[in-house]
């Protein structure tokens, strides 16, 4: 299950990878393999190895809150692999922080997130934008046209609607 993703790229895919995955079905293949996990250990979270890691195998709303809402400690979701991959591209990601410096970036996020008021003060704006933007799809969603319109959105999200200048004369 590991391996299909760490061949497809974890942080950059490989599109013939992904392509050969895709074909033998490896996403089918991981959810049969966990729904016989969870057959085999029950529903609670139980942590399970994986490579050298040790990973905390969470299935239920409930405790998914709980691990969520109790990271980074004991939960923390950054392995070395991906502190690893990470911290070339995003040195200072909350989600590979400790101590002071994840409590001060996790507030930083909150509070850009409007995370204490419920639906960010920007919602509506963002759904409109996301669906004109996917009513502008047209034909078979493959990922350059899925980028494409996740870039359209960020754009219009970041920048609002830009119209181009029009020079008469």
């Amino acid at each position: 299950m590991v391996l299909p993703n760490l061949l497809q790229g974890l942080y950059r895919r490989r599109r013939r990878a992904v392509r050969l995955a895709t074909n033998v079905d490896v996403d089918g293949r991981a959810v049969r393999f966990l729904s016989g996990l969870r057959r085999r250990l029950g529903s609670g979270p139980t942590w399970i190895r994986i490579g050298r890691n040790d990973v905390l195998f969470v299935q239920e709303p409930t405790d998914i809150r709980r691990v969520l809402g109790g990271s980074p400690e004991p939960f923390a979701p950054d392995p070395p692999t991906k502190r690893q991959g990470m911290v070339h591209f995003q040195p200072d990601a909350v989600t590979i922080s400790r101590g002071e410096r994840w409590h001060d970036r996790h507030a930083f996020n909150a509070a850009v997130l409007d995370e204490a008021r419920g639906p960010h003060r920007l919602a509506e704006r963002f759904r409109v934008v996301v669906a004109e933007e996917i009513e502008a799809l047209t034909g078979v969603l493959d990922w350059p046209s899925f980028h494409a319109c996740f870039g359209r959105i960020a754009r219009r999200i970041i920048f609002g609607r830009i119209v181009p200048k029009i020079s008469i004369g």
